[in-house]
């Protein structure tokens, strides 16, 4: 795994497991645990902690990593001016977009 911040040192891998699984099932960003830290976890982080252990949660975050929402941003956009505008404000185009 890429360790980019030493939060991970005191996190129990169960824990980190849990919580890791909990996010990719909310569909939620994975970072680190730790309150305003903001290292991300990549699709090698997933596989090294769930790859043999549960390969249908590893193929649940590369489909959801590999969505396209363009389609759905843009229908939120038209359908709510103050969502364009946060967006706007708030966050930046990915480069699949």
């Amino acid at each position: 795994m890429k360790e980019q911040c030493g939060h991970l040192k005191s996190t129990c891998a169960a824990c980190l497991r849990t919580y890791l699984e909990g996010m990719i099932n909310e569909r939620r960003p994975l970072c680190c645990l730790e309150p305003g830290c903001k290292r991300a976890f990549y699709s090698d982080d997933v596989k090294a902690l769930f790859g043999a252990k549960s390969p249908e949660l590893v193929l649940r975050y590369e489909e959801r990593r590999a969505a396209d929402f363009k389609q759905r941003k843009e229908s939120l956009e038209d359908e709510e001016p103050a969502f364009k505008k946060w967006l706007s404000r708030n966050t930046k185009s990915c480069v699949r977009l």
